[in-house]
């Protein structure tokens, strides 16, 4: 593997041509570099891209590959999934079209479905805030139906709170209505009201250059064939892909707005009753962090900036690992924040007391659950009988012994002598490890 950075810096577009551009080995600090190459050399993964915003400027720092036969150099036009960044893009995506007039954030949706949703309170606001008190996941039958007439519905639930709490149903929900305001699809709306006022060319959701997708990884493994996809009816809420170029330069825009950007990212900021739009914040009366994160099954993405030190930091990789990546971004930020230790031996060599293949003692010529350890992760890997590979993700340790199945909703409780045991809601699956 190249242990050596590939390097790149650019000018942002408002720097004057004057003025001498920043390198990363002036931009990035050496702690953080360090910790960069670890996170590809320790932490299993196989590449890492950083794009750092400081004074106007854009620096990009990549360590490792993309796991692409076809363009394996990993940089800053590499494209990632951004899995819940998408979010953020559908949040402005109201803001964008608030701007132009097309529809207003205190449009209720009783407005935009009329027929279906007479009388319901919720407005686009509040789905853009998370305040809408829809399901945090959306329903598993507007998945399967994939249409959006099972996502309205939903709506029909809605109780409208104060008190913002995280909800993809409710993004997918203000993406559907969008449409439905406009006669545009998601994509097109997206286009008209944030990628193409903040120039962001490389934002889209169907990828016209394979080559320079950087391929998911899990468990040290490509999972390109495996991992689920993003249905459209939830495109409001995933399924989006950039580069870490365009993220900066949406760093760039929130940081230092322009033009036809400035009304656009005043709305989304300012938001409503104090509440950003799409935005995250982390607030300690010092330092006040606009953010969001992302992790689409085999990816991982980071966006956030300061406005009081006029920084923002990208941070996009093409794995799965819950090992504290996100804590280089945010060490950036706010250098109170400790860079993460990659590649802890200790933990993988506790980790082997859980390895082996089981089966269902209820159903021994079932599926068949193999538990791998790779690095400082576990992997849980499930094949049909015949052998076909029926899901293959990381185990995250929830506590000593248990553990959740990263992408579906259960998890794995091993305890003595090979015991082990599949926790699917109150359901419960003994497991029994082959010898």
């Amino acid at each position: 593997m190249n242990r050596t950075p590939s390097m790149w810096a650019i000018l942002a577009a408002s720097v004057c041509v004057a003025c001498a551009p920043a390198t990363a080995e002036d931009a990035v600090p050496p702690a953080v570099a360090a910790s960069l190459e670890a996170a590809v050399e320790q932490g299993g993964r196989p590449g890492v891209v950083l794009g750092y915003v400081r004074d106007g400027q854009s620096v990009f720092l990549a360590y490792g590959r993309t796991g692409n036969p076809a363009s394996p150099a990993i940089g800053p036009d590499t494209v990632f999934e951004l899995g819940s960044v998408t979010k953020l893009f559908t949040a402005e995506t109201l803001a964008g079209l608030a701007v132009q007039g097309d529809v207003s954030p205190d449009t209720p949706l009783s407005a935009i479905w009329p027929d279906r949703l007479a009388g319901n309170p919720v407005t686009l606001a509040q789905l853009a805030t998370h305040r809408a008190g829809l399901p945090r996941q959306v329903p598993g039958e507007v998945l399967s139906a994939n249409g959006a007439n099972a996502l309205i519905e939903v709506a029909r639930s809605a109780a409208p709170s104060d008190t913002p709490a995280y909800s993809n149903t409710g993004m997918a929900l203000l993406a559907l209505a969008l449409t439905e305001a406009t006669g545009r699809s998601i994509a097109g709306n997206l286009a008209v009201a944030v990628t193409g006022p903040l120039g962001l060319a490389d934002t889209v959701y169907e990828i016209d250059q394979p080559e320079r997708l950087a391929h998911p990884h899990a468990g040290g493994r490509d999972i390109s064939d495996s991992r689920p996809q993003t249905v459209s009816v939830a495109h409001g809420t995933g399924g989006l892909y950039s580069t870490a170029r365009d993220l900066a330069r949406l760093v760039e825009a929130h940081l230092a707005p322009e033009g036809d950007a400035a009304a656009i990212v005043s709305l989304a900021l300012d938001g409503t009753d104090g509440v950003p739009l799409g935005w995250q914040v982390h607030d300690n009366g010092q330092r006040r962090v606009f953010h969001h994160s992302g992790d689409a099954n085999g990816y991982q993405v980071f966006v956030g900036f300061r406005q009081d030190t006029a920084t923002g930091v990208v941070l996009l990789s093409n794995a799965s690992a819950d090992d504290g990546l996100q804590q280089i971004a945010l060490h950036l930020l706010d250098p109170s924040v400790p860079l993460p230790v990659f590649g802890s031996g200790g933990a993988a060599e506790g980790l082997a007391q859980y390895e082996g293949e089981y089966r269902f003692a209820s159903e021994p010529d079932g599926n068949r659950i193999r538990i791998e350890v790779s690095g400082a992760d576990l992997i849980y890997v499930e094949t049909a009988p015949d052998g076909t590979l029926v899901r293959r993700t990381g185990l995250v340790e929830r506590e000593p012994g248990l553990f959740r199945i990263r992408g579906i909703p259960a998890g794995i409780r091993f305890g003595d002598a090979g015991a082990a045991e599949l926790l699917v809601g109150e359901d419960r699956y003994e497991l029994v490890r082959s010898e």
